[in-house]
């Protein structure tokens, strides 16, 4: 962390090529440790046009340009090698985008589609979907006519409130798209001001509803959503909500139609929210002090294939929380039952109580961004984590500690000097593509000199790291889990190695410590739970190469 930073900057110092005059690096490479997972970072700079792809050496390797700045939203690689971005234009959003473009790996633009008119605007986020298609968060604009027709309080509707909607877009030809599904917020309100009205009800018995006079005395974005994910194993869509400080999990196997409505789909809700989490206050069920998210950023499933998929990640920005300011990044689990459906029982608000890993464990004010913010998990285990309103990315492994780190030295609209202050370097969201990914495929990838000016010289070794050789020798499951006395441990490895399995607390505190030498093949391992509180353990299987996690709830 940033109280290690002395030793680093002598680290650097002492393995750089040639002397630096005791000058002291601002922006760049940092730190790239053996533990690192290699790969590549994309990133673009905050209200930025330019796209950049940088190796674990912090060394550019790929650039993209764009006539449109990125207004606080994603990058994203496809399969086949294109980037698909946002693009702000000029519209009557003022914090919209309203362009979406894909770029081929040469940078000619091969599709281009406008969300942006006067009644709405596409915003803040999109991801990309199995098959090509975008999900994508629009505002829509609603006059105070609309809100009090809703059961908004007159005396909070004052002016103009942009409510978000969901769009799935299927992109047509170079500059076309059809919209195959539709989720719209407004659909899904609730009040209890005005009996007249259809959506009058209690919200402490409708949780599956949101309360339209929440934030009474807000203008323009309401619920501010700024991230959109899919879960396709549950055909699921979380959204995150920073004015509500709340996630929302609503059903995808729904129709436009179903969606609009409460019934229909999987779930037989229809669009009503299946899951909340961050804030119960706002469905009566809950204090202040019950509130767990705080303006969050970058909540979404864990996917599949890495250690704790399925579980929910999420930037918890701190801002709002009592106390000095510090940020968090968080891992809840769900309570997921086997239909798909959650876990919620009357007046009660929904759960987990608390997060079962939280970076940095402890509060730490000097990890703090006050907005965007965003976490990616690892095939290793590591969470690759942006610090968003400073440019500091970091990597740190599941016990916090940090194996590489390099801050942004895009400072619009300028790149920064090594050696002076980063100033206005903040990144909106960062994401790291594996070296075997196959948006690289048939691509040369060479390495050039570092983005920032006047770098100074320092050695890096780049260790390579195949994602298929970590699924070889780490893959290992857990039986029973939930477990009471004991856990069975079961691992194949492809060689003969020494290995340590280690479980530790949420807290990180290690509470069993074992090492064994495996051999090729299956391996087995009983390991006793007596003694152990019940709660949640992270259990890790350390080889030479590569660490594996898996989640112990003890009962």
């Amino acid at each position: 962390m940033k109280t290690n930073l002395r030793l680093l900057f002598l680290l650097i110092i002492v393995f750089s090529q040639k002397p630096l005059r005791a000058q002291t690096p601002t922006v760049g490479l940092f730190l790239n440790s053996p533990q690192s997972y290699n790969g590549y970072t994309l990133f673009s700079g905050y209200m930025g046009d330019t796209l950049y792809l940088i190796n674990n050496c912090g060394k550019l390797v790929k650039k993209w340009h764009s006539n449109f700045r990125s207004s606080r939203n994603p990058a994203y690689l496809t399969p086949n090698g294109e980037i698909v971005y946002a693009g702000k234009i000029s519209q009557d959003f003022n914090s919209g985008a309203g362009l979406l473009e894909r770029q081929d790996w040469n940078g000619n633009v091969v599709w281009s589609y406008k969300i942006a008119d006067t009644q709405q605007c596409a915003h803040h986020s999109f991801m990309l979907m199995p098959g090509g298609n975008l999900l994508v968060t629009v505002w829509e604009k609603k006059s105070p006519a609309e809100q009090i027709a809703m059961g908004r309080n007159p005396a909070a509707a004052i002016g103009p409130l942009w409510v978000d909607k969901i769009v799935e877009l299927k992109p047509i030809g170079s500059d076309s798209a059809q919209i195959v599904w539709e989720w719209k917020l407004w659909d899904h309100l609730i009040q209890n001001l005005d009996p007249q009205l259809p959506n009058f009800g209690d919200p402490k018995m409708h949780p599956e509803l949101v309360d339209i006079n929440l934030l009474p005395g807000t203008l323009n974005s309401w619920a501010h959503v700024n991230n959109v994910d899919y879960n396709p194993e549950l055909d699921q869509v979380m959204i995150s909500c920073r004015n509500f400080n709340e996630l929302f999990i609503i059903d995808h196997t729904t129709s436009t139609a179903e969606a609009a409505g409460h019934s229909g789909g999987h779930s037989q809700k229809g669009g009503d929210l299946l899951y909340r989490w961050g804030d119960a206050e706002n469905y009566h069920l809950g204090t202040p002090q019950d509130q767990k998210l705080f303006h969050q950023h970058d909540a979404h499933w864990i996917p599949a294939g890495l250690p704790g998929a399925g579980d929910i990640m999420i930037f918890n920005n701190g801002e709002g929380r009592s106390g000095p300011k510090y940020s968090t990044v968080e891992i809840i689990h769900p309570p997921l039952l086997a239909d798909s459906s959650y876990v919620q029982q009357a007046n009660v608000p929904f759960g987990p109580s608390a997060s079962y890993w939280t970076y940095p464990s402890a509060p730490d004010t000097a990890f703090y961004s006050q907005t965007q913010g965003s976490a990616q998990r690892m095939p290793n285990g590591n969470f690759l984590i942006a610090e968003s309103n400073t440019g500091d990315f970091q990597e740190v492994d599941a016990m916090g500690v940090l194996v590489w780190r390099y801050v942004s030295p895009v400072n619009l609209p300028n790149i920064n000097t090594q050696g002076h202050p980063p100033g206005d370097n903040a990144v909106f969201k960062i994401r790291r593509y594996y070296a075997s990914d196959s948006a690289f495929m048939g691509e040369t990838l060479v390495a050039g000199d570092p983005i920032e000016i006047g770098p100074y010289p320092y050695n890096c070794t780049i260790v390579p790291v195949d994602v298929k050789d970590i699924a070889a020798e780490s893959e290992f499951a857990v039986f029973p889990n939930p477990a009471s006395t004991e856990i069975s441990i079961s691992f194949r490895s492809a060689t003969h190695q020494s290995v340590v399995l280690r479980l530790t607390d949420v807290s990180g505190r290690i509470v069993r410590n074992i090492k064994m030498n495996a051999t090729v093949g299956n391996n087995r391992y009983e390991m006793p739970l007596e003694g152990l509180r019940a709660g949640v353990y992270i259990l890790q299987l350390n080889t030479p190469s590569s660490a594996r996690f898996r989640k112990v709830v003890l009962q």
